[in-house]
């Protein structure tokens, strides 16, 4: 009897253990660089904050990677990048929404929250969000680390955010989704297209297929931002293999 009772008490033991190390392992914060400061408007004066510095009454969902603040003209800016990791959905078959499988899913998001001068409070100017799904294959969804601009390319006082991502669900070598969200205040604009599959040798990239892009036409209108942007898909674009 008392050789169950220990290994009971050993059993209930270890299970709470595996718990406290799950637990322990959750992370609010994952740091990971994002924002290409050399690239960045450096009069803005970016800096990068930390988790506890941002502001209760802020939401967010997904784990946050990075989170910028700055001043301008507008008010005080803080923006955030996160993403959920992968998960598992619900992929329902039929309309009525009683059959249905499981498959992947991982998203990203970004948010702009402002406070202008006068208020108390940020509030969330505009958000990005994105996902892959897929089932039993390879999947990433993520930002390019050090490809996120804060510029103010056309010097009218209004900063354009510009945020590259990679989308990929391959079996494969075939090229993945890759986009650049551009923000200048509430008007959005993208570059959408796909990465480029490039060969590494003596260690110097070259593009094998994909790469292309499509632009927004409002874009294209902009051509100093849009020369920048197209400068930017191409030093981004390679996944190098």
């Amino acid at each position: 009897m008392k050789h169950i009772y220990f290994l009971i008490c050993l059993l209930c033991t270890s299970v709470f253990s595996q718990t406290v190390i799950q637990e322990d392992m959750l992370q609010p914060y994952l740091h990971i660089p994002i924002l290409d400061e050399v690239h960045s408007e450096s009069s803005l004066k970016l800096k990068k904050i930390g988790y506890d510095e941002i502001p209760l009454h802020i939401e967010f969902r997904g784990t946050l990677l990075e989170a910028v603040a700055w001043e301008d003209k507008e008010g005080a800016h803080i923006l955030l990048f996160s993403k959920t990791g992968t998960f598992a959905y619900k992929a329902y078959e039929d309309i009525s929404k009683t059959r249905y499988t499981f498959q992947d899913k991982a998203a990203l998001y970004v948010y702009m929250f402002t406070k202008t001068k006068g208020d108390d409070t940020y509030k969330r100017q505009w958000r990005v969000y994105d996902y892959a799904k897929n089932y039993g294959v390879d999947m990433y969804v993520g930002f390019i680390k050090k490809a996120t601009t804060i510029t103010d390319v056309d010097q009218d006082g209004t900063v354009e955010v510009s945020i590259p991502y990679r989308l990929i669900v391959r079996g494969g070598i075939d090229p993945g989704v890759m986009k650049i969200i551009v923000y200048e205040g509430t008007n959005k604009y993208a570059l959408r297209g796909e990465t480029a599959i490039c060969l590494t040798k003596k260690k110097q990239e070259t593009q094998e297929f994909g790469g292309t892009f499509k632009a927004d036409k409002k874009i294209q209108q902009h051509k100093k931002l849009f020369k920048f942007l197209t400068e930017r898909w191409e030093q981004h674009k390679c996944e190098a293999f």
